[in-house]
């Protein structure tokens, strides 16, 4: 398979959890060129392309603040965080939580890892894992709670977001802190 079609996969993998999350909630991945030759280029011209998209959705712009390299550690907490307080409504630590969580990860690691394999066999199969990640500070009036973070696969930029739609009408207005 191609890696557009696993990065269609891995994008309707992460809004399947967030329609089981609710309609607070909205989760994706997107793949740019890696066309500047800086970082903050391309992650301005992607920010810019938003923007430019968001036609349909009047006073709602995306701003661009900073990014921060993220161990593979903190980017397993942030995610595994997001999902935790997205899709799981009781507080605490079940087995069965754990055991979602860590699934979820496992798969999401493995899309990105299917996504590098298949531009380059040699390459690195853990991009997660075994390449620079980023944060990225990108915010939005829309949105009440959002994580962004980015990696480079071979000649592409891939960026995953969790988004928490701001909504006076969803319940649960705050369950999803970052």
């Amino acid at each position: 398979m191609t890696p557009d079609c696993y990065l269609a996969e891995l994008n309707g993998y992460l809004r399947a959890l967030s329609q089981v999350a609710g309609p607070a909630y909205g989760f994706g991945v997107k793949k740019f060129s890696n066309s500047c030759s800086e970082l903050n280029g391309t992650i301005t011209k992607i920010v810019s392309e938003w923007n430019a998209g968001e036609t349909s959705r009047k006073n709602s712009e995306y701003f661009y603040k900073g990014k921060k390299i993220l161990s593979s550690r903190d980017l397993l907490n942030k995610v595994e965080g997001v999902l935790k307080k997205s899709l799981f409504k009781t507080k605490g630590s079940g087995e069965r939580e754990l055991y979602c969580l860590k699934s979820i990860m496992e798969d999401i690691n493995e899309f990105y890892g299917l996504v590098s394999s298949s531009l380059n066999e040699d390459g690195v199969f853990h991009p997660l894992i075994e390449s620079p990640v980023y944060e990225l500070d990108i915010r939005n009036s829309k949105h009440s709670a959002s994580f962004y973070y980015l990696v480079r696969i071979e000649g592409m930029v891939v960026v995953t977001y969790f988004r928490k739609i701001m909504d006076t009408q969803c319940a649960e207005p705050n369950r999803l802190e970052v």
